[in-house]
């Protein structure tokens, strides 16, 4: 067996260098612009907003059609917060009387 120089070892470990660096910056590229790609033309669902609350909770605000829908997410499951209707937001601001809670 042939024993491996350190010239050797200096080139595995920068080509073990540049496949993690291209790892990295792929994932990179992936969660920052992956939600953003609108592979079919036209969706009906649309996640506007996400917010971290918790460790395990979140706030998402989602619009469907002609209207928006606040959702709480943890861990055991999903709730239905409030919602109103896409007109009314861009009329005037929504209220907290005027939202439809559940």
């Amino acid at each position: 067996m042939e024993a491996v120089g350190f010239s050797d070892l200096m080139t595995m470990m920068a080509s073990f260098a540049v496949v993690i660096g291209l790892l990295v910056g792929t994932l990179f590229v992936i969660k920052k612009y992956g939600m953003g790609m609108n592979l079919s033309g036209d969706r009906q669902i649309e996640i506007i907003e996400v917010r971290n609350i918790g460790a395990r909770q979140k706030l998402l605000l989602v619009s469907i059609k002609s209207e928006k829908i606040l959702i709480g997410v943890t861990a055991n499951g999903m709730t239905k917060l409030g919602q109103w209707d896409l007109e009314l937001d861009a009329r005037t601001s929504v209220d907290a009387d005027r939202i439809d809670p559940v």
